[in-house]
Order: structure tokens, then C-alpha cells, then sequence
């Protein structure tokens, strides 16, 4: 296995990039210069040991103020290319056993001290920013994508059914049964239910008495549809 053993800087001196050791030992110029840089597509970093985390950071902020990151990543796109702030891809060609693209959680300490927040804990969180203006562009939007994508004819699940969404409520039978009590579905937070709006109050009683809300869906070919809330639980 080939190991890192140099801190690199990326210094821009007479119209290029450069990317340096941190003790100056190495210097090596890029026209389109990658800020870090370990392995390619064709030639990967390389360990076969157990448990390796090719990249770690354990970080302890004490603060008693302000928004403390771990990893802030901003990207700007100022011309006609698209992409992306983060990317991340797990390709599986072994037969292993649990796998994910990403995983991101939110801890409260995992003994018998836990901590707490006195306002919203989520444990991902995606945003997408409206300017203070009306929207000029014509194209898709969506909070979040969840997608399956096919690279070929013969793609085929094998009747192994994929889940768009999985809900699943894990860890101790006790403390699962205690979760089960209080969770809910969905947390509907700044939409108000009304005529017109995505949460909807008419839901035609007379016929569906049990029914008192609607949630407007888009369908495939673009007309809307609407689930069913009801009032109460149905025995």
C-alpha cells in the first residue's frame, strides 16, 4: 500500500498554480490544479486492511456561539457549467454485505449522558435558496431527487423491490418501542393547511368523512393528484 505522507499547500505564483509541501520539498505546477489530490479513476489509493478510513478528521469545537463546521465546502458557479459541491460514490463490484453512498447522522451521545438541542436537530439537511427575487430559470426544481438510474437495456432489479423511500426505525427493541409511540411520518413545518395551498382543507367531507386534509402531487405526465389525510386514526 502507497502511503501520503506530505501536507500539501496550493500556492498561485506568476500565473500558475502550484501545489507544495507544506516543508517545501515538492512543487509541482498544475494548469487545472486539483486543491487535494489522492489516486485516479484508472489508479486508486489502495489498502485491503479492515476498517480503513481513507480520510479522517475528529474535530472538537467548544464554542458557546456561532454556526461551527467540520467541513464547509462552497462551490460558485459563475459561468455555463453545472456540477456540483459534493460528490460522493460508492461503487460496489465485490458481494459485501451493508453498503451506502452516504451516511450522515446526528448524535446526541451514544451512553447514558446525552446532550441536547433546544432547536432544530435534523440529521440531513437540504436547502434549496430562493433569491429576493422572482425566479428567471425554467427548469426543474426539487428540494431533494431521489432517483434510480438505469446505465443500460438489460438494467433489471430481479423482482427485488427498491424503495423510493425507506422508513425504518432501528437499535433497541425497548427504546424502538418508545420511539414507535411518538414518531410521526411526515413534520409539516411552515405550510399552512388552506384552499389552494400544498396542504389542502378540501378533502370533500361528505363523501370521505374521515378524510380532512389533501397533499397536491405531480404526476408523470405534469397534472396534479392528491393524497388523503384523515382526522384521525381509522380502527
Amino acid at each position: 500500500m502507497g502511503k501520503l505522507s506530505e501536507v500539501f499547500k496550493v500556492v498561485y505564483e506568476s500565473g500558475k498554480y502550484y501545489a507544495e509541501t507544506i516543508g517545501g520539498g515538492l512543487k509541482v505546477a498544475a494548469d487545472n490544479p486539483n486543491i487535494l489530490l489522492a489516486g485516479t479513476s484508472s489508479k486508486p489509493v489502495t489498502c485491503d486492511v479492515a476498517n480503513t478510513k481513507f480520510v479522517q478528521i475528529y474535530a472538537d469545537s467548544g464554542a458557546t456561539s456561532g454556526d461551527n463546521r467540520g467541513i464547509y465546502n462552497r462551490l460558485y458557479l459563475t459561468s455555463t457549467g453545472g456540477g456540483e459541491s459534493l460528490r460522493s460514490y460508492t461503487d460496489i463490484s465485490g458481494i459485501v454485505g451493508t453498503a451506502h453512498g452516504a451516511h450522515i447522522s446526528i448524535g446526541f451521545g451514544e451512553s447514558t449522558t446525552s446532550g441536547s438541542v433546544t432547536g432544530l436537530g435534523v440529521a440531513g439537511r437540504f436547502t434549496l435558496g430562493l433569491a429576493n427575487l422572482a425566479y428567471p430559470g425554467t427548469g426543474t426544481l426539487a428540494v431533494i431527487q431521489s432517483e434510480v438510474y438505469s446505465f443500460g437495456s438489460s438494467s433489471d432489479p430481479a423482482s427485488n423491490r427498491i424503495a423510493m423511500f425507506r422508513v425504518e426505525n432501528g437499535g433497541d427493541a425497548t427504546g424502538m418501542a418508545d420511539v414507535d409511540d411518538d414518531a410521526v411520518l411526515f413534520n409539516f413545518s411552515g405550510w399552512t393547511a388552506g384552499t389552494g395551498n400544498m396542504v389542502s382543507t378540501d378533502a370533500s367531507p361528505a363523501t370521505c368523512p374521515n378524510i380532512s386534509h389533501s397533499v397536491r402531487c405531480k404526476m408523470p405526465d405534469g397534472s396534479l393528484a392528491y393524497l388523503y389525510l384523515g382526522a384521525a386514526e381509522v380502527s
